[in-house]
């Protein structure tokens, strides 16, 4: 068992950048995913037949992972009870800004990798932090959040 365990621990950087495409504006649940994958692919090693390639046997699993957490996540209510829409409640114009903000930043991310730098930076990763994350140059996360917000403002007409 101990061959199939090292198998299992070497593919954790495949695995997490698998998880990132699953969660590509959150770096920590990509991270969880993928913990989450190894430590159920180590659990469940016995029943492993090796038939079919272990990559594949750990992508499946993190498939039936990231589904069983969606289907979790839309049953918990995300919006508090409080917050739900008023019609002309005290904060409808921040509502009504915030929404087009996460619009216009749904519609660029589509279009430029800019978006989700800027994500990050937004997240509260440092500036070190995200060009660690993502391998990229200090200078060249500099200049995607300026393009961003560049981007943005333009689109929203601040």
């Amino acid at each position: 068992m101990a061959g199939i365990d090292a198998e299992i621990e070497g593919l954790y950087p495949r695995l997490l950048a698998m998880a990132r495409r699953y969660h590509r504006h959150d770096w920590a649940m990509a991270e969880d995913l993928a913990q989450d994958t190894v430590l159920r692919a180590l659990t469940a090693r016995r029943p492993y037949d090796g038939t079919r390639p272990l990559a594949a046997w750990c992508a499946a699993i993190m498939h039936n992972l990231y589904l069983s957490g969606l289907r979790h996540r839309s049953c918990v209510p995300m919006v508090p009870i409080v917050d739900r829409d008023e019609a002309g409640g005290e904060h409808a114009d921040a509502r009504l800004l915030t929404s087009e903000v996460l619009e216009a930043v749904e519609r660029l991310s589509e279009r430029s990798l800019c978006m989700d730098t800027l994500m990050d930076y937004a997240s509260g990763y440092s500036l070190k932090e995200i060009a660690e994350m993502r391998g990229l140059p200090l200078g060249t996360v500099k200049r995607r959040i300026h393009e961003a917000r560049k981007l943005l403002t333009a689109l929203l007409e601040l």
